[in-house]
């Protein structure tokens, strides 16, 4: 019978610590070259879709990181690309319109909006979505069903409560405004809305308790600090909590 003896043992120990150290070798300069293609999210997708051109999700995906860098013409460009090979493609369509109504070209948003809708009946984000658009339009009675219709889909829509509330008061239809925002009082924007219309009906001391609500949920909510500072000058009061923002 053949066995191994000591000096086997180190040849065949040797052996694989040469194999193991190629490998990692190769893993290293695979994962540099990586890092240098995924150095952000754009490179990452362009790199896919070089594999995967003829998919719509790849170019939906440069697309959608097109966007949040705010390459609004680029991220155009690659929905309408993801469209081409996908005219279904319900996502594509949403996210065409918010980029349209990034350029403020509201009738696009609103086509791409609708376009979606037509696909998928049941999308809260497009009805949202088409009520902002509408509402910068200055059509709020059609932005308001947009907006109601979206919390029917999804009855927990912080954003579409407080787009509603703000349609609200837009149409000077106060109470109904006040209504709606208070139907999510853990979302800082509603506090900040709810504040901006005690301000416009003179309740001064219920507009800052709305404000320092709003800064006590998001604390960093600029928005919130500036309508508060402002409302501090009004009264000329002094932000003895420190919650306001120093002005100049």
């Amino acid at each position: 019978m053949n066995g191994l003896n000591h000096g086997d043992t180190m040849l065949d120990l040797s052996g694989r610590s040469i194999v193991f150290i190629v490998v990692l070798f190769l893993l290293a300069i695979s994962t540099y070259s990586r890092n240098i293609i995924w150095k952000n999210e754009i490179a990452l997708w362009k790199d896919v879709a070089r594999k995967c051109i003829k998919k719509g999700r790849c170019l939906y995906n440069i697309g959608h990181a097109y966007h949040k860098e705010g390459h609004i013409d680029e991220a155009i460009k690659a929905y309408l690309a993801a469209l081409r090979l996908n005219p279904n493609y319900v996502d594509a369509y949403n996210n065409l319109g918010v980029a349209y109504a990034d350029q403020r070209q509201w009738d696009m948003a609103i086509k791409a909006y609708r376009t979606a809708l037509r696909l998928n009946p049941d999308l809260p984000e497009a009805y949202n979505n088409l009520g902002i658009a509408y509402a910068k339009q200055g059509q709020w009675d059609i932005a308001i069903k947009a907006y109601l219709t979206a919390l029917r889909l999804n009855p927990n829509y912080a954003d579409a409560y407080n787009n509603l509330g703000a349609a609200y008061a837009d149409h000077g239809q106060w109470d109904m405004a006040i209504k709606a925002l208070k139907f999510k009082l853990d979302y800082a924007e509603a506090h900040n809305s709810l504040g901006n219309i005690y301000y416009a009906q003179g309740m001064v001391d219920d507009a800052i308790n709305e404000y320092l609500a709003a800064l006590k949920l998001k604390p960093d909510y600029t928005e919130a600090r500036h309508n508060l500072n402002s409302v501090y000058k009004t009264k000329k009061l002094k932000d003895k909590g420190g919650m306001g923002l120093k002005e100049p």
